[in-house]
């Protein structure tokens, strides 16, 4: 029996699967980044976890596809643009040539995607974004039902956008709108407010701010609000240069903002002429390891068709 991995390799955890032949998911397995080897040494030790569990069930894994949340260069082999976890430079393709089976390396957005537009939200929509929302911020832009990559493959890092910082000057919409700005912003906050302090924690995370927020928690919302009119900023921006008809949110703090898609709608609608639909994607286990499984199994189908034609 023949079989395939996803591995969606993120900032603070690494996320893999196991797949069958069809993509469907058989094992996964979780581990944090924060580890003495760096994102080389989480990458090989998921993919021999996994590895493993496909010959414990006697698997043959035929192909692997990484998400990586930066920009591939498959000349270099290196990833560049992973500005908040600083991989600029990380020699991906170096540790993926020891996986001893052919593995592709993509933008985990672009994954994401791929997969939404094959089995999810974006399913007979062309023209549709993603926002990749986790520790960083990333996306992907499909026009016309093709993926937009742009002339060096850094289409849709909508995470490098500029936006006005409330203290002045400019920032990018990565360091307003993702899992770190929400913490750090959290952090900050309740230094100097007892009262914030009390509600959030004295260490509070992005995932316990959305909660306080959902709860309905006065310094919380405040904190996730602040983010949703960054983020409606960066989504009338997109609108009007792209027009697309859906926004799709997708990684861990994408997901989490679920009970927010209507008041980000709404801010989108007040400051802009298009008003696109704004969704979260449902994909199992993720919309990236979804992508990552799918585009494997296309690998593996690919070359059957072409041995049956030898």
């Amino acid at each position: 029996m023949s079989g395939v991995i996803g591995i969606d390799l993120g900032g603070t955890k690494c996320h893999g699967a196991l797949g069958d032949a069809a993509g469907a998911v058989l094992a996964e397995f979780r581990t944090g980044t924060d580890v003495p080897g760096g994102a080389g040494e989480v990458l090989t030790l998921v993919w021999r976890r996994l590895r493993r569990e496909a010959e414990d069930r006697g698997i043959d894994v035929r192909h692997a596809t990484v998400g990586i949340p930066a920009v591939f260069d498959p000349v270099t082999g290196q990833a560049s643009q992973g500005t908040n976890i600083g991989w600029e430079g990380f020699d991906v393709a170096a540790v993926v040539e020891t996986f001893e089976v052919p593995v592709l390396v993509e933008n985990d957005a672009n994954l994401a995607g791929l997969a939404e537009a094959t089995a999810g939200n974006a399913v007979g929509v062309p023209d549709f974004v993603l926002l990749s929302l986790g520790t960083g911020f990333g996306g992907a832009l499909f026009a016309g039902g093709e993926l937009v990559r742009g002339a060096r493959g850094a289409a849709a890092e909508f995470g490098e956008m500029l936006l006005a910082d409330p203290e002045g000057g400019l920032v990018r919409a990565e360091d307003r709108v993702s899992g770190l700005a929400l913490r750090d912003d959290a952090r900050k906050l309740v230094t100097g407010d007892a009262g914030a302090a009390a509600e959030l924690g004295e260490v509070p995370t992005a995932q316990t701010v959305i909660a306080g927020a959902v709860r309905g928690e006065r310094h919380a919302r405040l904190l996730v609000e602040e983010m949703l009119d960054a983020l409606a900023l960066v989504v009338v921006n997109i609108c009007a240069t792209t027009d697309p008809r859906l926004v799709v949110l997708d990684g861990g703090m994408g997901r989490a903002l679920a009970p927010f898609t209507g008041a980000l709608a709404s801010r989108v609608a007040g400051l802009g002429v298009s008003s696109p639909r704004v969704a979260v994607s449902s994909l199992y286990p993720n919309a990236t390891i979804s992508g990552a499984l799918q585009q494997s199994v296309r690998y593996v189908e690919r070359c059957v068709s072409k041995a049956n034609l030898l």
